[in-house]
């Protein structure tokens, strides 16, 4: 089953504002937004090496695979 990475990342954020200090916490926080954005370029990107098949119909093609 593909669930992506958004469901374990927001229980860890939520884990790290209760056990963190706020500086530590929000920096934990901005550091796995920038993660989860650059993992949904980079992802097609490898996906496409080798392949013949335009960027955006692969990326097209990952997201209907992620909402599936």
């Amino acid at each position: 089953m593909q669930i992506g990475m958004l469901p374990i990342t927001l229980c860890v954020v939520i884990y790290s504002w209760a056990t963190m200090s706020f500086t530590k916490a929000l920096i934990f926080t901005i550091w796995m937004l920038i993660v989860g954005f650059s993992d949904n370029i980079i992802k097609p990107w490898i996906l496409s090496k080798g392949a013949s098949v335009p960027m955006l119909v692969l990326f097209i093609g990952l997201l209907g695979g992620f909402i599936y």
